[in-house]
């Protein structure tokens, strides 16, 4: 009995620790704007994910279109009328992440057919898409800074550690 307990246990801390292994998770930021869709893949830490897979994806989970990213984990895809809903990008060696797309609306017809015309919607469109182009860059800075980990992290992981040894060592003197 002790025997067996001797490897149930580390085996049962290995299991409920599993799904906060993230060491190397994959990161997908996307820039949405109304006629095409940028974006960057990297792993924590910041490392792009070199040739990583990007694909637009409908509800039904079908593809899209697909493309690949650059050395640097760039891509750019068009953006698709309300039929894609998902980016999913696929690093090839196991490591999947999915982006929500928001649904667009559609401008009125007679904006898009007079080019000297604007109304309120059009107006709306184009500030939109000037503002989330020059906000991108800081949107991605701060979410490749909320994924580096804190040393705040660092103390939990050790502390954690340090909990699992002082476990261990009071079930060892107990037997």
């Amino acid at each position: 009995m002790v025997r067996l307990s001797r490897y149930i246990l580390p085996l049962l801390c290995a299991f409920c620790l599993a799904p906060y292994a993230a060491a190397h998770s994959l990161k997908l930021f996307v820039q949405e704007s109304h006629d095409r869709l940028s974006g960057h893949v990297y792993f924590s830490g910041g490392i792009p994910a070199q040739l990583a897979l990007v694909a637009l994806h409908n509800d039904d989970g079908q593809v899209l279109m697909q493309v690949s990213a650059d050395r640097q984990g760039r891509f750019e895809l068009p953006r698709l009328a309300n039929s894609a809903t998902w980016v999913i990008a696929n690093s090839q060696d196991g490591h999947i992440v999915k982006w929500p797309l928001q649904a667009l609306e559609t401008a009125t017809p007679a904006a898009e057919a007079m080019p000297g015309t604007t109304d309120a919607q059009a107006l709306e469109r184009i500030v939109r898409d000037a503002v989330a182009k020059e906000i991108a860059p800081l949107k991605l800075a701060l979410q490749q800074q909320q994924d580096r980990a804190k040393l705040s992290d660092l103390l939990g992981g050790v502390g954690i550690i340090f909990g699992l040894a002082g476990v261990y060592l009071w079930w060892r003197s107990r037997q």
